[in-house]
């Protein structure tokens, strides 16, 4: 998956084609630069991926299963390592 950079915007990247990503702090990721991104997986549901680090065109999923993310990351809690985003899962 190819991405081209365009600029930061406080916590969020703004790319070329205007999607947006979650920048994680370097308190969570420590020296290595990663990003959250909703992207939709291999069986075609819109789920979170974490890429670490930022250059990596191979996501690592941290959510999977037949629901999908509707919104792009909300927010994240550093201490407690959540992921807030709005989702279908009852």
């Amino acid at each position: 998956m190819s991405r081209t950079w365009f600029h930061w915007d406080e916590d969020v990247l703004i790319l070329a084609q205007s999607q947006y990503v979650y920048r994680l702090p370097e308190s969570m990721v420590g020296s290595n630069s990663a990003y959250l991104d909703v992207l939709p997986n291999e069986d075609g549901y819109n789920h979170i991926a974490l890429f670490s680090p930022v250059d990596s065109s191979i996501p690592k999923w941290l959510t999977s299963g037949p629901w999908e993310v509707t919104s792009g990351v909300l927010g994240v809690d550093v201490d407690k390592a959540i992921v807030c985003v709005l989702d279908t899962l009852v």
